[in-house]
């Protein structure tokens, strides 16, 4: 199916410009963002989206916020959630997935590179 939304996305981007993060990593985490931007167009009713990405010495720190309706109480874990949740098991970082007062939040937190 296809949805159809207008939100207002707000980007805080603090990355270096000359140390890439490596591609295979790359594509996991740009699934991850994907896959959350898709769950908010789909359930959240947000009106507005603010992701932000920094990283802080060797990791890479990265939050998507919505203001939308929030994750309920009894959801169940669908393939989505847990295939981001695996994607982050796999680049040795760990997914938060928070309720907050007005909205979701969503944060990845996982090294810049893996020896």
């Amino acid at each position: 199916p296809r949805f159809s939304s207008l939100v207002n996305v707000t980007l805080h981007l603090d990355l270096p410009g000359s140390d890439f993060l490596p591609p295979e990593r790359c594509a996991h985490v740009l699934a991850i963002v994907q896959e959350t931007l898709a769950n908010i167009v789909r359930h959240a009713r947000a009106r507005h989206i603010t992701v932000a990405a920094s990283r802080p010495g060797e990791r890479l720190h990265l939050t998507i916020q919505d203001d939308g309706i929030g994750i309920p109480v009894n959801l169940i874990q669908g393939h989505g959630l847990r295939n981001m949740r695996d994607r982050a098991a796999l680049l040795h970082g760990q997914l938060v997935v928070e309720k907050m007062e007005k909205g979701t939040s969503v944060t990845l937190d996982i090294p810049w590179k893996v020896e």
